[in-house]
């Protein structure tokens, strides 16, 4: 881990410099969660802001199509969107810090610029087929700093494109009707902050990753807390359902454990992957008991065979990835690094298949 740690700020990438000693949780050059999200919030800012024209990707968040076609990604020109056959990056739409596809395909949630209401911060939709602005939903606070807004750590669609959930600094997750806008609950996770929020896939419960606390489950309808999972520790930064709802995968910097693989309801250990230095972003592959996970000290990708078999570690990226997600039909696997941009993983042979263009510096 170096005294390094990135900053997105106003969607221009920059490199703030900070204590090592500060930056618990991050990786070789940053830290967030998704679902996957913005810099970790106990990552401090620093007012000695120094831009990186090489940090050209914020690699915190990134979303992938329904059908596949498309990878989102905030970045320095606002949010990229890249045609995953080419790599091509085929446009740059107004956004920043996360980012989330609707299962329908036509929206993309992300953090849109301030309301002007003081300290709000704005999660807006768009359409994903033009960029428009569908509907601006206002309600989290950005804390006070004075050297940086911070914002959204993360997003994320339950299954049937009703629900959205967004993540802030403030210390709260909020659930938002997708249809009309209207706020249906907060979650108040408080001086934890969240990381990472993911939806069962009934969307009945929404699991939240903070950075000081364990990872909790909470009731969409209700808003109350079902469950504390004790057994994953405190500076969580990923959080996955399996696709049967039964077990979640997390990511922490329990050096003995960094993955956990637990019961959703009662959080008993199933598996553990230890040996890693750190693990942020992870996610089920889709039809397969499979976990991968981003690994940013050791700069590499993990794909972790849960039930039997030897994980395969995919290297390529020069410095250390963060988010990661999974296409819908699981045969391909992309990451993010701040210098690198995204990267393709075939996910059965576990080799770099492509890199994809690089947004112009900012």
């Amino acid at each position: 881990m170096t005294a390094y740690g990135r900053v997105f700020v106003a969607a221009r990438v920059t490199v703030a410099v900070v204590a090592a000693t500060a930056l618990a949780g991050c990786g070789s050059t940053g830290t967030g969660g998704g679902s996957t999200g913005a810099p970790s919030p106990s990552a401090p800012v620093a007012g000695n802001v120094i831009r990186d024209p090489e940090a050209r990707v914020s690699d915190w968040s990134l979303a992938v199509s329904p059908d596949g076609t498309r990878v989102a990604a905030p970045c320095s020109s606002g949010l990229c969107v890249w045609d995953t056959a080419s790599g091509k990056l085929a446009t740059t739409l107004t956004g920043r810090t996360a980012v989330a596809w609707s299962p329908d395909g036509s929206l993309l949630a992300t953090e849109g610029p301030s309301a002007g209401q003081g300290n709000a911060v704005t999660v807006r939709l768009l359409s994903a087929t033009d960029g428009r602005v569908v509907r601006d939903l206002v309600g989290h606070q950005a804390p006070d700093t004075t050297d940086a807004r911070l914002g959204l750590t993360a997003l994320s669609f339950s299954r049937d494109g009703s629900v959205l959930a967004s993540a802030a600094h403030d210390g709260t997750v909020r659930l938002w009707s997708v249809g009309d806008g209207a706020a249906m609950q907060v979650l108040t996770v408080g001086a934890a902050r969240p990381t990472a929020v993911a939806f069962s896939p009934d969307g009945s419960r929404l699991a939240v990753a903070s950075v000081q606390a364990p990872v909790s489950v909470w009731d969409v309808k209700t808003g109350a807390k079902t469950a504390t999972l004790s057994s994953s520790p405190p500076q969580s930064y990923g959080v996955a359902f399996s696709a049967d709802g039964l077990r979640l995968a997390t990511a922490t910097r329990d050096p003995e454990h960094v993955v956990r693989v637990v019961d959703a309801v009662t959080g008993e250990v199933r598996a553990t992957f230890p040996g890693t230095p750190a693990a942020h972003a992870v996610a089920f592959r889709p039809g397969a008991d499979v976990v991968a996970f981003t690994d940013p000290v050791a700069r590499v990708v993990i794909v972790w065979p849960v039930s039997a078999g030897a994980a395969r570690t995919l290297t390529g990226h020069t410095d250390g990835p963060h988010a990661l997600a999974f296409s819908p039909d699981g045969k391909a696997l992309y990451s993010a690094s701040a210098r690198d941009g995204i990267l393709r993983w075939d996910a059965d042979t576990a080799t770099l298949v492509a890199r994809f263009e690089r947004p112009p510096a900012g």
